[in-house]
This record gives structure tokens, sequence and C-alpha cells, in this order.
């Protein structure tokens, strides 16, 4: 039980250190809590932390501070509004502080209440000069906490009226040597010379008199527990050179250099989450972002959409082939045929150049940082450009790789082309705003990790990357060692096109040999009229996540990861198209596929290993029209989740998303705030999940009623016959798609998997999710999970609710 603790433990610890860039072997650890001594130990000598400080009141530091700990208010509020709107502005502020002032007034110890904070978000701060849109939201938030203590901390500023700040006593001078200072009463802190050269690292002395320190001996009476033998190391940034005398990462550096990266491409998709417009960005978190190194190879990305980051070293490839980029230089794309996907997903890729010595002549970028996201509408046939189109040409504006910002200032030219070949130009200003954020983002955090480097110059950094990278490739190849040499096929379809050819079979040919894995997809159907075509990026894309998968375990996510993966896609073929072929459903129908058949083909080489087939689809739902509110066009993009397929020991997870994509679903309130829709209810379905010994997991029905006429685009799969099972389970649930006529008693048909329609004011559309195959034979009855109380099972629209009542 305590070396499971001590595991747990462990991990724990390493995210908040190692995960975050922080060595954990210039540190000290902190034991607290009745049982921090326990495993103090053996937690510092499995992350190499040399001292481990152990408080005398250990047991009761949690308690007290829950008793001295402050209490805080929040209230934060969107508002779209122009700039120079400062009276509305004022008056948000004044209703949130009248908010928060009531409810700490309610609340007990309210003897001193500090003045209230605000804080508005401004793109303009992030984004290179030109880019604010001219409408912007500024999240208002409010703060309010709670003194310290009952008469507030004696250190703090905040006190209770009447109050005085006691005079902190004078502490003792450190001893130069490091050893016992017998003035010092036990428990004082005094500074350490082994903890490094920051006036802020302190070590919990005893120093009684006469005292003897004795090295790994544990002692109620002795609170710092040392290890005596451990070599002193530099606690603070690497001398200069570290890199250059390094020929090969430790294994700590390069789980370091690992966190380092991908937290610039996490930071990158945080401030393109908090400045987006949209909802489909803003909530559903449909957007990615990696970074990459001069010769565009994907050194670390966010743990975002995989369908976006398989693809992104495509896009980042044509990009760099555009020509020479120079500081501020902004590249946006979104042609499928030239490194994008589907025509929505806007990407845009910038170059990073950090301070340190140039070649001569042309000057090279030290990292390139990319962002893409899904724009809710980009013009085209149809309200958010995914129509069933017989061409690309149908599906939107398609961009080649172009300059939208030069020389840090945006090229307007280009801006205006795009906003007025949309429906929103608004939104997509502002989207596009936010992701130019997010670039200036990833660009901010290289240069802080520059000054970290030892040297403070880029090339550190871009050996670092290299190394990662082929550490990356070895772990893969060692892990593609251990499966079964062979060759192994699996056919799987799509339903259908969405223009009446169907149903369409991607089949693949998995060869593994040794340490390299090859997917072969000859013998896949031909490039097909409709839009289910998946240029080959996204079937690269679909493959490296299936791969990865299978593998398991940390293998980390960079370049080296796809180099033992070879993938054969024949052009001409419905995974590998030619242009014009229209493609806005290759993306997000056909790579749930891709995958299906690849873990297929795994299944025969590892039988009892991989799980059965998930719901197979997004289920995209895509609404738009006029708002009666504002009299302005408006586009709604929606991906639903499903039921995941169960595997050898496990139930399948319900109504969630599965492999190629990675979002959320849009809060009913931001959704019915944003769009004239009303969302009539949001439930399981019951009994949808595959039966055998292990059930797969159920999917997601959402009924959503028009308040406004609208032209409706769904596509979805999976409608004709489910996920498959695997070891004798049965299949999952097939989806449903379902509109009901206005009026109480309209008519309700059932529709097909791709459809397209104008629908009128008070119409109420239902879309049922998959649920996911089953696993092994059942064996007996089993109880079904119970649904939670008051939700129906998924078949004809449930009945209206008023606005404002809340979603089942």
């Amino acid at each position: 039980v305590v070396a499971l603790a001590d595991a747990r433990m462990e991990a724990a610890l390493r995210r908040v250190s190692v995960e975050r860039g922080h060595d954990p072997r210039g540190a000290a650890l902190v034991a607290f809590g009745g049982a921090g001594g326990l495993h103090a130990c053996a937690l510092a000598a499995a992350l190499g932390t040399p001292v481990v400080l152990s408080p005398r009141h250990a047991g009761v530091l949690s308690a007290l501070g829950a008793m001295t700990g402050g209490s805080r208010r929040e209230r934060s509020r969107t508002v779209l509004l122009d700039a120079s709107h400062r009276e509305r502005l004022e008056r948000e502020w004044r209703r949130l502080e009248t908010e928060v002032l009531a409810e700490l007034a309610r609340a007990p110890r309210r003897d001193a209440l500090p003045r209230p904070v605000a804080r508005a978000l401004d793109r303009r701060r992030t984004a290179p000069r030109g880019a604010l849109p001219p409408r912007a939201r500024a999240p208002l938030r409010l703060r309010r906490a709670r003194p310290r203590g009952r008469g507030g901390d004696a250190r703090s500023p905040r006190l209770a009226p009447g109050r005085r700040p006691a005079a902190p006593a004078p502490a003792p001078p450190p001893d130069p040597a490091g050893r016992h200072d017998a003035r010092a009463a036990p428990g004082t802190m005094v500074a350490h010379p082994r903890l490094g050269p920051r006036a802020t690292s302190r070590r919990l002395r005893d120093a009684r008199p006469g005292h003897r320190r004795r090295g790994r001996r544990h002692a109620l009476d002795r609170p710092r527990l040392e290890r005596p033998h451990a070599p002193d190391r530099h606690v603070g940034p690497e001398p200069e050179g570290t890199m250059t005398r390094l020929g090969r990462l430790d294994g700590v550096q390069l789980a370091l250099y690992q966190a380092l990266f991908a937290s610039c491409a996490e930071e990158m998709g945080v401030t393109l989450m908090r400045t987006a417009h949209s909802p489909n960005i803003k909530e559903r978190l449909d957007h990615s972002c990696a970074l990459f190194d001069a010769r565009g190879r994907l050194v670390a990305q966010a743990a975002h959409i995989p369908v976006h980051l398989g693809s992104m070293p495509r896009a980042v490839e044509a990009a760099l082939a555009l020509g020479p980029l120079a500081p501020g230089d902004v590249v946006l794309l979104n042609d499928p045929y030239a490194g994008g996907t589907h025509l929505p997903d806007l990407t845009l890729v910038s170059p990073v150049f950090l301070p340190g010595p140039r070649r001569r002549g042309r000057a090279v970028p030290d990292f390139i940082v990319a962002s893409r996201a899904h724009h809710a509408d980009i013009g085209g046939a149809a309200p958010g450009s995914m129509p069933l189109a017989r061409e690309v040409y149908e599906e939107g504006l398609r961009l080649p790789p172009v300059f939208l910002a030069r020389g840090g200032h945006v090229q307007r030219d280009v801006l205006a082309l795009v906003l007025a070949n949309v429906r929103t130009p608004d939104e997509r200003r502002a989207d596009l705003a936010a992701q130019l954020g997010a670039q200036a983002t990833g660009e901010r955090r290289l240069h802080d990790l520059a000054r970290r480097e030892a040297a403070g110059r880029g090339p550190g950094l871009a050996r670092a990357a290299a190394a990662l990278m082929d550490y990356a490739e070895r772990r893969v190849r060692s892990a593609l060692r251990g499966l079964p040499r062979g060759r192994y096929r699996f056919t799987d379809a799509l339903d259908d096109d969405g223009l009446g050819l169907g149903p369409v079979p991607i089949t693949v040919t998995l060869t593994l040999a040794g340490d390299r894995v090859r997917a072969d997809f000859t013998g896949s159907a031909a490039q097909t009229p409709g839009p289910v075509n998946a240029v080959a990026a996204v079937t690269r894309a679909a493959t490296y996540y299936a791969v990865r998968c299978v593998l398991g375990g940390d293998l980390p996510v960079n370049d080296g990861t796809f180099r033992p993966i070879a993938v054969v896609a024949p052009a001409g073929t419905v995974v590998n198209p030619r242009p014009p072929a229209a493609v806005a459903a290759g993306n997000v129908e056909t790579s749930q596929r891709i995958v299906d058949v690849v873990l297929g083909a795994f299944a025969r080489a590892l039988p009892g290993r991989i799980p059965a087939a998930s719901y197979g689809t997004m289920s995209n739902l895509l609404i738009g029209g006029t708002d009666p509110r504002t009299g302005q066009p408006f586009a709604y993009y929606e991906t639903l989740g499903g039921g995941h397929g169960a595997g050898p020991g496990w139930d399948g997870e319900r109504a969630m998303q599965a492999h190629m994509t990675n979002t959320r679903n849009t809060p009913v309130e931001a959704l019915e705030h944003a769009y004239p829709l009303r969302v009539l209810a949001t439930r399981i379905r019951r009994g949808s999940g595959g039966r055998g010994r292990w059930r797969g997991g159920e999917g997601i029905a959402r009924v959503i009623a028009l308040e406004a006429p609208a032209r409706v685009t769904v596509i979805s799969e999976r409608r004709a016959r489910g996920p498959y099972g695997l070891a004798g389970g049965g299949p999952g649930g097939r989806g449903v798609n379902l509109v009901r006529a206005p009026g109480p008693r309209g008519r309700v048909s059932r529709l097909p998997g791709k459809f397209q329609l104008d629908l009128a004011r008070e119409a109420v559309i239902t879309i049922a999710s998959p649920g996911g195959g089953g696993f092994g034979r059942a064996q007996g009855a089993r109880r079904v999970r119970p649904a939670p109380r008051g939700r129906r099972d998924a078949g004809a629209p449930g009945p209206a609710r008023p606005r404002g009542a809340r979603a089942g």
C-alpha cells in the first residue's frame, strides 16, 4: 500500500516539477501531514532530491492553512462592444461589483473588505498592429479577497481596522559555513549554501545547542533529513555552454525540455481560447497549437485535436516553401491540397528568431510556431462551409499560403479579401486576431526559454529539440519491436458519400517489420463525387494517431515519433484524392474510419488487446441563417461525442468525444446566447452500446429547436451499420437523424446520415450519435447501467421547454 501511494505521489510531483520545466534534483522536498514522513525519503530518492524538510508541526499544516487562508469571490461577464464604449464598461463593472459585495456581505468575517480589482482582456497587447477587430469582447474579472487570519496577516497590507502590524522579529544571521547556530531557536529558517545563490531558498533547521546532524535517521525532533553523500548540484540556471558540452542529454534533461517545449504550445492554446470570439473556438476548443524547428519538423504539440496536429507539419512545409520568412511575418493558409485539412481550418505559421549570431546571407528562423482553428464559416454554398459539394470550389474560400502579416503589420488587403467572402466577418476578424495573439505568445515563450538557456541563445534549444526527436524515434522503434511481425489486412466502409454513392470501402494492409510499421491503403475506394475524400495529410494524421494509441505509454510526440511509420495512400483514392475533389467531410468523417481500419488491423495482430470500434463519426451539425435579434447572419457548428468501444476488462465510456476529435460540447447557455436556437434536450442514448461481456459505451442525443428559418446541414456516419465489436462482442447501435416539422403535432421524419435542408422556424432537429462496439461474448444477462433520472431514450424529439429552463 505504501509503495502504491509512493508511486502515485511521485507522478504528481513530476507533474508539478519536470512537466513545468523545473529540475527536482536542485529542490528540497517538504513533508507535511501526519504521514508525510512515511513517504518523504522514498520520494526524494526517486526524484533525486537531496534534501527533505520535515517541519516540527507537519501534521497540522493543512489545518493551519485552512484556518488562516483567505476567501475570494470572482465574477466575470463577456460583453461585445467598441473600445470607446467606456460608459457601458463602467456599468458592467459596477453591476459585477454590486453582486460580489452582496455575496461577501452574507459571508462570515466581513470586518475588512479590500477594494475590488477589475481586469479587462485586450487583444491588442498580444496581436500585431492592425489585427484588433473593431468590435471585441472584453471579459471583466472581479476579485475580492478576504484578509488572511482573523485580524489579517501582519505581513499583508490587508488588515482589520484598528490593528497594526507587529514588527517582525529580526532573523539571526546565517552561518556562512552552513553549520548550526547556537543562538537560533528550534525551527528557525536559516540560509544554506547548498541551496544555491537565491535569497529565497531556505532550509528548516533544528538548531538546538549541542545537536549533531545524522544523515537519513528519522527523528521527530530533527526536521531536516539530508542525503549526506549526494553530490553538490548547481540549482540556478545552467552555466554557459552546458548544451554544447553535452554530447547526449540524459533522461531528466530530455523530460525537462519536452515539458518546456510542450508548455509553449499549451500556453498558445490558452491564449487562443481566452481571446477567441466564436463559441466553436472559445467554448468547444476546436483549435490546435504546435512548435516546429527551423526545418519544419514537429518539436512539441499541445494536447489538442489529433487530426489538426498530425497534419500540421505539411502546412508548415507549405508555408516555408512560400519564401524567406522575416521577423513579424505570419503566413495564412487553408488549402487542403497545400498542407490544410478542409477549408474551415485556418492555419497561421510564423517564424521565431532568437537572439544570437546569424549566418551570413539569408536569415533562417530558429523555430516555427503554428496554430490551427476551425472557423465556423469561410464562405461557400452553405453556412458552415461544409456543404454536400462535388468540388472544393463550392466549399468556401480556398487560400494557398499567403502573408497575413509582414514585419508585424497585418496585410489589410489580404484580411479584406478573407472577410469579404465569409458570412460572419466580425467573428472571423476577432478569431484571426486571437490566432495572431497565440502566435505572439508562442514567440514570447520561446524567447523566455532562450533566456533560461545556459548561453541565452537559440542553438542550445535547437540541439535539445533534435535530441528529443531522436529520443522519440528510439522509443517508438523499441516499442514496435515488441509487436508480432507479419501482414494484417482489415476493411471497413463509410455509409455513403452524401450524393448517393455507397458504401465506400477503406482497406489497409498493416506490415509489422521489427522496428518499422507500414500502412498501405491500396484497395480503398476511388475518390468519390461527394465530400468524404480525405487528403493525404489527414490520412497520415489518422494513421499516426492509431499507431500511437496501440504503442501506448508516455511516448513523446514529435517528428521522431513518425519516422518509423510509413503510409502508402494511392493517388486518386478516397484517402488521397486529386483536386478539385470535395474534401470537407474527409477531415471529420473519413479520418474516423481510417482510425477504425488501422485499429482493426492491429486487433488481428494483437488479438484480445485492442478495444472494439468507437462511435466512428463526429455527427457534424451546421445551422445558418439570419439572427432576428440582430439582423446579422449567423453560423453554428457542432460535433457530438458518442460511445467508446469496450475492451478486454472494461466497458466503453459513454457520451464522450473519441479519436480524431478532442473537443468539448457547446454549453447550452453559450449556444442559446450566441444563436437563435433553443436546446430542448441533451441526453444519453440508453441501450445504444454494443452487447458483449463488456458493453460498448452509449451515445448522445441532442435536440435543438430553430427560432429562425435556417439552412441545416448534417454530415454523419454509422447510420447504415454500427461500429464493429471484437472477440464476439456485438456492434454498437447506429446513429439516428430526425427532423420534426413546426407545430406541436408536426410530422417527424427520419433522414439519412448526410443531408441539407432549409427548415422553418420552430422546426426541431434531433441528432443521436452511435454507441460503441462490445467486446467478448456475453455470458448471461448483464445489468444495464442506469440512466440519469428524468432522461429519455433518443427517439422522437422531446417536449419543448421554455427559454431559460435547463436542458435535460
